[in-house]
């Protein structure tokens, strides 16, 4: 009984949403209703799809991530802007605070700066967010309330994560062939060294130097003994090559 009523008042704010411009047929506006949760999925899976691009060390990963967050952030802004006070706003608001969450998760994935930064707006938003909807009539959608909460776990999870852990996650773990990867073996030593595992970082150098020699990049091989060099005296103070 109760989803039969969600779902009735769900319709009810579809039908409001559409009738400045007249389309309030009942066919068109369940049509449009199905649509418009269509819509908001793929964007979501575009953000998803960008992310095991990630974990499988495929190219323009961080474009389709930036994509699907994009599109995600529009469709949520457009809720607010034109849906009447109800549900329609209130999953604005929550799809927003779940966006602002994911954001800062991006920038956790990508090793970004001003990720403190971003972890502020996220909070601030998500506050925000929970004001208003508790402001507006109708009851908050469970499903929603938990992507929220899922994201929010995500970003919070992969940031206690430790550097050298987070990039092994992401970076190599579900991508075998990284290790013949140099650039990004030798990134790894840099984030095992940031962590204080020297002696780990020692080993993936040496991998990296040897997956270098292996693929002919022999200009990159004094970068890597450079930065075993760094590794051994403690004196490696930043690592600018981006893999």
């Amino acid at each position: 009984m109760y989803c039969f009523l969600r779902r009735k008042e769900e319709a009810e704010n579809v039908r409001n949403f559409f009738d400045s411009t007249g389309l309030n047929d009942e066919n068109t506006i369940f049509i449009l209703q199905n649509i418009i949760i269509m819509l908001e999925l793929l964007f979501f899976l575009v953000f998803l799809v960008g992310l095991l691009m990630k974990m499988l060390h495929l190219p323009w990963h961080t474009i389709v991530m930036a994509i699907g967050l994009s599109a995600m952030m529009i469709f949520y802004v457009m809720k607010l802007i034109n849906g009447k006070p109800g549900r329609i706003r209130n999953a604005g608001w929550l799809g927003l605070a779940t966006v602002s969450w994911l954001i800062f998760f991006l920038s956790e994935v990508k090793f970004m700066g001003g990720t403190l930064i971003l972890m502020g707006l996220a909070l601030f938003v998500s506050i925000l967010s929970l004001l208003m909807t508790l402001r507006e009539p109708g009851a908050l959608s469970p499903g929603r309330i938990f992507v929220l909460l899922a994201a929010l776990f995500l970003s919070a999870s992969t940031s206690w994560m430790e550097l050298h852990t987070r990039y092994y996650v992401f970076n190599i773990h579900f991508s075998p062939s990284v290790w013949s990867d140099y650039l990004t073996l030798d990134k790894y030593s840099w984030f095992l060294y940031k962590d204080k595992k020297y002696d780990e970082a020692l080993v993936i150098n040496g991998k990296a130097w040897d997956a270098a020699k292996a693929v002919g990049a022999i200009e990159y091989i004094p970068t890597v003994e450079e930065h075993q060099e760094a590794i051994k005296k403690r004196t490696w103070g930043s690592y600018e090559l981006e893999p």
